[in-house]
């Protein structure tokens, strides 16, 4: 506990499908999965997600994913894959 607060362990992970796609983290804490794939884009598209797609539909326990990027504002890209600037991925990540 820190601060009265239980502390709850998140381990990161890298992934790769035999075929070749990959996901650049692979978060895990509480049996819930969020992968995040890294790019340097201010105009993130569907094939920025597609990796994070088929990760998805392999493995249920993640529920959703980001593409981390420059782009100014969030932007859904498909379901459940929303694109969100580098400076937000700490909030993000703390309402996981």
């Amino acid at each position: 506990m820190i601060n009265g607060t239980e502390t709850i362990k998140t381990t990161v992970h890298f992934w790769r499908d035999y075929s070749g796609p990959e996901v650049d983290w692979l978060l895990y804490r509480n049996q819930s999965l969020l992968p995040i794939q890294a790019r340097w884009t201010d105009n993130p598209s569907l094939r920025d997600a597609k990796h994070l797609e088929l990760f998805m539909k392999e493995y249920p326990l993640a529920t959703k994913a980001f593409v981390v990027c420059r782009v100014p504002r969030p932007q859904l890209l498909a379901e459940n894959i929303e694109a969100i600037s580098w400076r937000d991925l700490i909030q993000k990540l703390s309402n996981w």
